[in-house]
């Protein structure tokens, strides 16, 4: 049986009123296992966040509903705040979403607002946390820099340390300060991948890196984010949904979503 898609986006009257006060920089996430459709399947909450000026916490701006993990929920939902109440926001912060990605390109990046056409300006600057960043290259490094099989077994610092050091060429380039240092310190981690060769199996974590991380290098990379590198995470976003889930969802996991529209 196909299963049946929705999307339910709302927000109050004075999330509107905050939401055409904070057109800078916003934190976009979803959280799962916050209620069930009417399939018994889980579904998604998720939250545009902007940070108070005054407490430093997230305040969140709009809601979306959906039991699909898909692009076009999220794009949905962008374009209606986005035509409906004349929002576009001068950053999003993301946690490394490709499909959170897609969305926000078609919704505010599209070339004359064609979003078949493929080609995204830079409107709205899409910016990737450095935690989620972080958590994504160290998992890599754990299973994809090894030891080669032919060389005497290493020990565990001595895998320590080159994994450190891995991790520590990687981070250089998340902290250069220009796009020419960070071709420069991608250069010396090329190098470096290159002169363990014989004795380390890491083509698989420098393929990796070449393939997944590098062609997103202007959302996570400061050399690209010099002039609002004040935030660099989407704790804010974090801390509401962990609050939500903790403080008002606690005797309400698998309801319904009528129920979570009730609390929110």
């Amino acid at each position: 049986m196909k299963r049946e898609y929705f999307f339910f986006a709302f927000m109050s009257r004075w999330q509107l009123k905050l939401l055409k006060e904070n057109r800078d920089l916003v934190c976009l996430d979803s959280t799962h296992r916050t209620y069930v459709d009417g399939t018994n399947h889980d579904c998604y909450l998720y939250t545009l966040v902007a940070r108070c000026r005054i407490t430093g916490k997230g305040k969140p701006l709009t809601w979306m509903i959906t039991n699909s993990h898909a692009q076009y929920p999220t794009l949905y939902w962008l374009q209606w705040i986005k035509d409906g109440h004349g929002y576009v926001p001068s950053r999003v912060m993301i946690d490394d979403s490709d499909t959170e990605i897609v969305a926000i390109n078609k919704a505010y990046n599209t070339v004359n607002d064609n979003v078949s056409f493929g080609t995204y300006t830079d409107n709205v600057k899409i910016l990737i946390c450095h935690w989620h960043v972080l958590r994504a290259w160290k998992k890599n490094i754990l299973t994809k820099f090894t030891a080669k099989p032919s060389t005497p077994s290493k020990t565990p610092k001595e895998k320590r340390e080159r994994r450190e050091a891995a991790l520590s060429l990687m981070m250089n380039m998340m902290r250069a300060k220009t796009p020419v240092d960070f071709d420069l310190e991608h250069e010396n981690f090329e190098t470096w991948c290159i002169a363990f060769d014989e004795e380390w199996d890491d083509p698989e974590l420098y393929q990796y890196f070449e393939r997944e991380i590098l062609r997103k290098r202007e959302k996570w990379s400061q050399a690209w984010r010099n002039h609002y590198h004040h935030v660099n995470t989407n704790n804010s976003i974090e801390t509401w949904h962990r609050q939500l889930k903790k403080v008002y969802l606690p005797s309400l996991r698998r309801q319904r979503v009528d129920a979570l529209v009730y609390i929110l």
